[in-house]
């Protein structure tokens, strides 16, 4: 009989929350900030990766037409939207952090995903599992640095 779950997957929401908890520390630590700063990042980049993370699993996993194109729009969105971002008066703080936050999100799951072997999706249905709660765990640590990237670049831009 196999076990439900493993420990390391029990031990995972503490860990989650010790990593955010660390993030917030660490922030208001190297620079003290108002809690208002804090909920926009974190507002920022709960978006950013909720946005990124099924963005780059269909860009890692999936053939379609179009898919240099994505590329190509993430590339340029990377390098420029800082600037253009900036001198849109339109733009709020949030939507230039979300605008930015979303690439490299991106990029970083993305990068993780692409390692991943092919034939994961087929073991999972042999198991009879679906393909997320075999992708989830794997990906857990690249979506967890990505929001730390996203949340450092948003709190210390928003000081």
């Amino acid at each position: 009989m196999r076990p439900t779950h493993t420990a390391s997957s029990a031990r995972a929401p503490i860990l989650i929350l010790l990593i955010a908890a660390g993030l917030v520390a660490a922030a208001a630590y190297l620079h003290p900030v108002s809690v208002g700063v804090i909920a926009a990042a974190a507002a920022a980049t709960a978006a950013s990766v909720a946005f990124a993370v099924p963005l780059a699993v269909a860009l890692a996993r999936l053939t379609f037409e179009g898919r240099a194109m994505i590329f190509a729009l993430l590339v340029i969105a990377s390098a420029t939207s800082p600037v253009l971002l900036d001198h849109a008066a339109a733009t709020s703080a949030l939507g230039r952090h979300i605008g930015l936050g979303v690439p490299i999100a991106t990029w970083v799951v993305y990068l993780a995903a692409r390692a991943l072997p092919a034939n994961l999706e087929a073991a999972a249905a042999l198991d009879g599992r679906s393909a997320l709660r075999i992708w989830a765990p794997l990906l857990a640590p690249s979506v967890m640095g990505a929001a730390a990237l996203v949340f450092l670049y948003c709190v210390f831009d928003l000081r």
